[in-house]
């Protein structure tokens, strides 16, 4: 089991290190996208530390729950990546208004189509 985990991990990080050079290449026009895949290649680096640390400590608390933060912050970290790539939509790309949150085609709130009223 040990060695898949590190394998899967070697595979993150030649993945998140392409990553990097692929949006060095559009860092003049997407510099969030660049600035967001550098994050994901450090905090994979930390992870691998901290997964040698909890290693190191014969699994502590404190070394597990950095292992768990670090992931977390890798995670998040590549949901924004991902969202910044989405297409724009399509009421955005139009010129139309935004369209309004909570309210039905007819004007009425949507929670009051709900309940009934």
């Amino acid at each position: 089991m040990d060695v898949a985990h590190r394998t899967v991990a070697f595979g993150l990080l030649l993945l998140c290190i392409s990553l990097l050079v692929i949006a060095g290449r559009a860092r003049e026009m997407r510099r969030d996208l660049f600035k967001g895949s550098l994050a994901a290649l450090i905090l994979v680096c930390l992870q691998a530390v901290s997964g040698g640390i909890l290693i190191a400590t014969k699994l502590s608390i404190p070394a597990f729950l950095l292992h768990v933060t670090n992931v977390s912050a890798l995670f998040a970290t590549l949901a924004y990546l991902s969202v910044q790539v989405l297409p724009e939509p399509k009421w955005r790309s139009s010129g139309s208004r935004e369209p309004r949150v909570g309210v039905s085609g007819s004007g009425t709130p949507a929670s009051a189509h709900l309940s009934g009223r």
